[in-house]
This record gives C-alpha cells, sequence and structure tokens, in this order.
C-alpha cells in the first residue's frame, strides 16, 4: 500500500480509544488532523455485507465482484492506491468498516448456498500507508482492537487453550506457542510487538473476537520489516468473519463438518479436558489462568 499515509476520521476516533503512549498518540493525532483534509478517493469502492444475504443478491448488488472455479468463489482485489472500504452489519444497529481493502473473497459451496453469506476474508490494511514506523503501528492497532471491545466484542480462546491473559499470553505466545490467539485489552510494548512473528499471511500473530457467541472475527496480522529502513515494517490484517456453524465447523474434518451438531458436545468435553492438564503444567511454569473468562458457547440448536 502506497507510502504516503491516508488516515480516515475512522483512524482518529480509534486512537481517541485507547490508552497507549500519549506522545505517540499526540504525534499520530498531529499527522491525522494534517492528513484528514486528503479525503479517500473518490473512486473507491464500497461494499455492503450481511450475513444471511443470498449469493443471488450479492451478485445483483456487485455484478462487477468476479467468480473463480465456476461459480464457487467470488474474489475482488483493488490497487493498494485506490482500496475498497467493506461494510459488515452484524446488529441491527452496528456496522463494522474495514477501510484500506484490497481484497475480498468467500466461496459458495453448496451448503453455504442454503443458508446464504456465512463467511468472508478480507486482506486489510492498517492504514493506506504501505509502510508504518513501528511505533505508530502498535498504537493504531491496539485501538482498533479497543473500538471492537467498546461496540461488544469479546475474546474467544480456543476451548483447547489455556486462560492467559495480558503480558502472560503474550509472553506465552512469543515463548511457548506461537499460534495462541492474544489478549485484545492487552496493548503489547514496543519491544514485544517488534518480536512478533515476521511475515505475510503465514504469520500466527492471532486476535479472535466474537459477538453475542454468533458471530466470530479472527485478525491474523502480517508484518513484513522494511529491507531499507529498520525503523519501518509493512503491516496487512488477514481478516476473516464467520458465523457459530462456520467457526464449529473448522474442529472438523472431513465427512464430520456436516455431523458437526451431533459431535459439538463430545469435542467441548475433550478440549476442556486439554485445556485443563495445559494449565495445570503451566502454572508449574508461574503462569496464573483467568479464572473469570468466560468460553464462548455455540448452540447446535441455534443453527
Amino acid at each position: 500500500m502506497k507510502k504516503t499515509s491516508l488516515i480516515g476520521v475512522t483512524i482518529l476516533m480509534l486512537l481517541t480509544a485507547c490508552n497507549g503512549n500519549e506522545s505517540t498518540k499526540k504525534t499520530v493525532t498531529k499527522e491525522t488532523k494534517k492528513e484528514r483534509k486528503m479525503l479517500r478517493p473518490d473512486k473507491s469502492e464500497e461494499i455492503k455485507l450481511e450475513f444471511g444475504m443470498t449469493f443471488e443478491e450479492f451478485r445483483k448488488m456487485y455484478p462487477n465482484v468476479p467468480t473463480r472455479s465456476g461459480n464457487t468463489f467470488y474474489e475482488k482485489r483493488w490497487k493498494t492506491k485506490n482500496p475498497s472500504t467493506i461494510f459488515f452489519k452484524y446488529d441491527e444497529t452496528k456496522i463494522l468498516e474495514l477501510p484500506y481493502t484490497i481484497r475480498l473473497y468467500f466461496s459458495a459451496f453448496e451448503h453455504e448456498r442454503e443458508k446464504g453469506l456465512s463467511e468472508f476474508q478480507t486482506q486489510t490494511g492498517i492504514t493506506q500507508a504501505d509502510l508504518l514506523p513501528y511505533e505508530e503501528a502498535r498504537v493504531m492497532f491496539h485501538s482498533f482492537l479497543q473500538r471492537l471491545l467498546k461496540e461488544g466484542w469479546k475474546r474467544a480462546l480456543s476451548p483447547y487453550d489455556p486462560r492467559i491473559t495480558g503480558r502472560h499470553a503474550m509472553h506465552y505466545k512469543l515463548t511457548e506457542d506461537k499460534r495462541y490467539y492474544q489478549d485484545p485489552e492487552y496493548e503489547p510494548t514496543l519491544e514485544e510487538w517488534k518480536k512478533l512473528e515476521k511475515g505475510g499471511f503465514t504469520s500466527p500473530n492471532y486476535w479472535v473476537l466474537h459477538y453475542k457467541n454468533k458471530i466470530f472475527l479472527e485478525i491474523k496480522l502480517g508484518v513484513v520489516p522494511n529491507k531499507t529502513d529498520a525503523t519501518l515494517a509493512s503491516y496487512l490484517m488477514f481478516i476473516t468473519i464467520r458465523d457459530g456453524e462456520e467457526e464449529a465447523m473448522r474442529y472438523f474434518d472431513g465427512d464430520e463438518k456436516p455431523k458437526w451438531k451431533s459431535l459439538w458436545h463430545e469435542v467441548k468435553e475433550e478440549a476442556m479436558t486439554e485445556r485443563q492438564k495445559t494449565e495445570t503444567k503451566l502454572k508449574t511454569k508461574g503462569y496464573t489462568m483467568d479464572e473469570s473468562y468466560e468460553d464462548y458457547v455455540i448452540d447446535p440448536k441455534q443453527w
């Protein structure tokens, strides 16, 4: 995405929501006020999504979004100098806005056609800038997470994973399980931020949240350091949003997927047993478990 930053009013609002480094926020806000005069390009495309919308409805609304593999995959890419904005309506009065999106894709296989849109992926920048200073990116990304929490999203740990929070969760990710879902309430230190796994789509930097046990939002943050300036890096959020049924089916393979409703209770019990074993081991290493953490609940009867 282009090197000149285009930071909109949305990012300004996000910055006010966090409690990060005050001097950094003042600097970023100053730059934001200076650049907010630069409006998003007039030709920037906007796409509105809502779970349950049929693929026929989507096709009528957005005929320029091409399909791949026949009629099963929808995919659209935008140039970094003219990104799209995705508007996802997830509640009657709430919309998640994802500006700086350069790719949207989702599938429409048989079971998905029956119930309409239930999962989609985007590649979205933190800003329109291709490169950001580490500190600026840290503050902006944390602010984005705080905005989600303020809107009612909550952390969604895998039922297999230990209930670790804050800096202990970050330490666990950096030293023992690089794919561990991070605590969205915790703001990493600059040193921790720089230690995040480097790479693009394969970077195992995960934050996962849920909204009322029905919608799940997974963010995998790609970080690619600049080759000529050690203070800069390129950031891209690989975002997946899915409903509760699609989330549950991730724990099954092959022929078991369609049978997930009858198998879900068994898998949850297995997961909780595994979690207890892991937590017992980690407690001997000095980790503290968050006993107040509430697991999300997926009720097969609702699907």
